[in-house]
Formats: C-alpha cells, sequence, structure tokens
C-alpha cells in the first residue's frame, strides 16, 4: 500500500493553525505550503507565491510523491495574483467556484486526490444538533430553516455564505468581506435603530453555496463569530450541519454559555 503524502495548502486562520497542529501531531508524511497571507515558518515549503503557477506546483508536488491534497484557511487573491492562477487553470471569466473546479481538475489529471480538510481532521466537522450554547426558549426551527436556505440564495449569487435574519425578514448577507464584516454591520445596523427591535429574534445562518465543492471553503464558525453575534445581539448561530466547520471549540461554548448564544448545525433540504 502507497504511503499517503499529504500537502496542506494553508493560508491564515484559526482553522488553518488548529488543522495544522491536529495533522502534525499524527504519524503520517504532512507538508505544508503557506499561502498569503500566512507566512512560512518551520516545517513549511517555500513552493508557494499564491499558486501563480499551479501546473508547476503539482508537477514538483508529483516529484515529492504527493498523493493526496487539501485546502485551509483564508487566502488572500490580488486581482493579478487570480488573474495569472486563472489563465493558468484556463477558468478565465468564470467566478471562484469555476476557479476552484478548475484547480480541481489539474489536481485529478495529476492523479492527486483533493480532498476536505473535515476528511483528515473529522473533528472540525459540525454534526446535526446542539453544538454549544443553551437551548433555545424561541421558535428556532422554522428560523434555522430559513436561514440557511438564505444562506444559500446568497451563495448562489456568488456574495459569499452568509446571512442574518430576523423574524420575518433578512437583514444583512456576506460579501467579500466574509462574516466578521457582515456581524459588524448587524451591529451597526441595530445600534441605530434599523435592526433588531424588541421582538425581533436575529439568527446567523451559515450554508455551502449551492454547487460549491466539498475540498475546500466549507462555511466555519468559530470564537470570533460569537463574540460578534453577541456585539450585534444576535440569538443563535446556525450552521449546515455535515457541511461546516467549527473551530475553537472550547473556547467557543464558553462564549456561547456566557452570552447565552445557541448555536446549532441542522439539515435542510431544498
Amino acid at each position: 500500500m502507497t504511503e499517503r503524502h499529504l500537502v496542506v495548502l494553508a493560508g491564515a486562520g484559526a482553522l488553518a493553525d488548529e488543522a495544522i497542529v491536529a495533522l502534525q501531531l499524527t504519524n503520517e508524511r504532512v507538508t505544508i505550503v503557506p499561502l498569503p497571507p500566512r507566512s512560512t515558518g518551520a516545517g513549511t515549503d517555500r513552493a508557494r507565491a499564491g499558486l501563480p503557477d499551479p501546473a508547476a506546483l503539482i508537477a514538483g508536488f508529483l516529484a515529492a510523491g504527493v498523493t493526496q491534497a487539501t485546502m485551509v484557511g483564508r487566502v488572500d487573491f490580488p486581482a493579478a495574483a487570480r488573474n495569472r492562477l486563472a489563465a493558468g487553470t484556463g477558468s478565465a471569466g468564470l467566478g471562484d467556484l469555476g476557479l476552484m473546479g478548475a484547480v480541481a481538475r489539474l489536481f485529478q489529471r495529476a492523479g492527486i486526490a483533493l480532498v476536505g480538510i473535515h476528511e483528515v481532521v473529522p473533528d472540525f466537522l459540525a454534526a446535526e444538533g446542539l453544538i454549544a450554547g443553551p437551548d433555545p426558549d424561541f421558535g428556532l426551527g422554522d428560523l434555522s430553516r430559513r436561514a440557511i436556505l438564505a444562506a444559500r440564495t446568497v451563495g448562489s449569487l456568488e456574495l459569499g455564505q452568509g446571512v442574518v435574519i430576523g423574524n420575518g425578514r433578512a437583514v444583512a448577507a456576506e460579501d467579500a468581506g466574509g462574516t466578521d464584516a457582515l456581524l459588524r454591520r448587524v451591529a451597526d445596523l441595530r445600534r441605530s435603530g434599523l435592526a433588531g427591535g424588541a421582538d425581533e429574534v436575529l439568527v446567523l445562518g451559515k450554508a455551502l453555496k449551492p454547487g460549491q465543492p466539498l475540498f475546500v471553503d466549507l462555511p466555519t464558525i468559530g470564537p470570533e463569530t460569537v463574540r460578534l453575534a453577541a456585539d450585534a445581539g444576535l440569538a443563535a448561530i446556525v450552521v449546515e450541519a455535515g457541511r461546516s466547520l467549527v473551530v475553537g471549540r472550547p473556547e467557543l461554548s464558553r462564549l456561547a454559555e456566557k452570552f447565552g448564544i445557541t448555536v446549532v448545525a441542522c439539515q435542510v433540504d431544498g
């Protein structure tokens, strides 16, 4: 049996940090390739520079005996780097999903399996049910379903993976700024009286974009999500079960209890 040699294309953020620590504690062969804005460090491969030439990078992986690859963390792609990557993969003019699909095909043609970080560190995956915080004392079932469906709608527009909804309306949607920026906007809206009235329950929903591959950029929450949700006056955070990641679970649980925010994962059909 061929020994697995896993390469981790690692961007920045807590998820990437935790994944690297977990993988380096295993007895398997793991190579870390840092992508901007992540800096190089001990045990990392410096052949990176934002994937300017993915074909050459994959050729190097094959020469090193790489059998699997995974992507994790936030990666900064300035317009010039993105254009080079798009040209190198034949995906010019395509959105994020098209670009990732083109990268995936390059790996597949080379015989290197692209796997999701949840496949190599399964503890990250959000299982269905209560993740943290109190059992809700409000009707979360219907709100959860609506939040996930609204997040999918946002994703279908290539905006982001998250949305904040109230009792009967969408309040704000995630864009290129990410979930943290979304929650800060909602906090501003609340302070200005434009969201979160006395009887309005606000919920953050996060879901996979329709058609999005499972090997990269799964919806992710962590302690900072809970902190910002509390500042925005949210009652709950809802993620898609089996297709979302949870990072920093002990601290996330502590903060969810402290602020009284319910964190759940639910399965929604349709």
